[in-house]
């Protein structure tokens, strides 16, 4: 169980296709309040979210901030011009150098 109620924490994450942030402050405070704001893509966890918080928080207010933004690395399509002048300048393990 978490003792202090006095704290700010964040951390990210990123995948190829969303990268999200997540941010959480703690006060000292009389009971527990519970301030989520989580994007709607992960409204439905809200339930969830507050139940981990409160399995780990007796009081204080816990505002926890959820931002979710596609990746930025997007794949970009390849010409196949650009594919053939590739292939001549790589070389592939195993394969003799001479074209």
């Amino acid at each position: 169980m978490i003792r202090s109620m006095t704290g700010y924490g964040r951390a990210e994450m990123a995948s190829p296709r969303l990268s999200l942030s997540v941010e959480c402050k703690s006060l000292n405070h009389r009971h527990l309040d519970i301030a989520l704001k989580l994007p709607r893509s992960l409204s439905a966890l809200e339930l969830d979210a507050r139940r981990i918080i409160q399995a780990a928080v007796q009081r204080g207010r816990i505002e926890v901030s959820v931002v979710s933004r596609p990746s930025r690395a997007r794949p970009r399509p390849i010409s196949s011009s650009t594919c053939r002048r590739l292939g001549r300048t790589w070389t592939w393990p195993g394969a003799s150098a001479t074209t």
